[in-house]
């Protein structure tokens, strides 16, 4: 994920993304840290648990600002691409990038409308945000995620089940649009 903080770290990773594009891949994009990323930042120790899920948010959503709104990914139009846990803090403040945008620069395209250029996974988090999602990206564009073995797939499951979701959604996120990114390699 550490590739993706920021264009200038994404750019060290287009050779990758050239190759991707070259066999028509489906790349995905986990937090993790770049090889010579230096040492572990640490949070502070008090809350430690609940500040490495949000730090972790955090870096995802700013993976998301690099992907979706650079000309990153455009000259790679036979790749696709998928982002952990529902692209991290990204569908929380869209709504707020949105609203910068439409008073600072009303002339150019909304965050949100950059939105289905990625999919994202559902791994780890839960009904609310899951639905959050589906609202941004589209159920056509969220796929059932597990994090297994670090969390429980059965909480996963549970979270689509239990998500204010129609049947066909649920089924477009636990397999039908898997099915879709994979049927591109039959």
């Amino acid at each position: 994920m550490d590739g993706f903080l920021s264009e200038a770290t994404a750019a060290r990773l287009a050779p990758i993304f050239s190759a991707g594009d070259a066999l028509g891949a489906h790349l995905f994009v986990h937090p993790g840290r770049l090889a010579d990323g230096g040492a572990l930042q640490q949070p502070p120790p008090d809350h430690d648990l609940a500040r490495r899920a949000l730090a972790v948010q955090h870096d995802i959503g700013e993976a998301m600002v690099t992907l979706l709104l650079s000309d990153f990914l455009e000259p790679y139009r036979n790749v696709t691409v998928q982002v952990s846990n529902l692209g991290g803090t990204f569908p929380a403040v869209v709504e707020r990038m949105d609203h910068m945008v439409q008073l600072r620069d009303p002339g150019r395209t909304l965050p949100s409308a950059r939105a289905p250029r990625v999919w994202v996974d559902c791994a780890s988090l839960g009904a609310r945000a899951l639905k959050q999602a589906v609202g941004l990206f589209g159920a056509d564009h969220v796929v059932v995620g597990t994090d297994c073995p670090i969390f429980d797939t059965a909480r996963t499951l549970e979270a689509v089940r239990s998500a204010h979701l129609s049947e066909d959604e649920r089924a477009q996120i636990l397999h039908g649009n898997a099915d879709a990114l994979l049927a591109r390699f039959a």
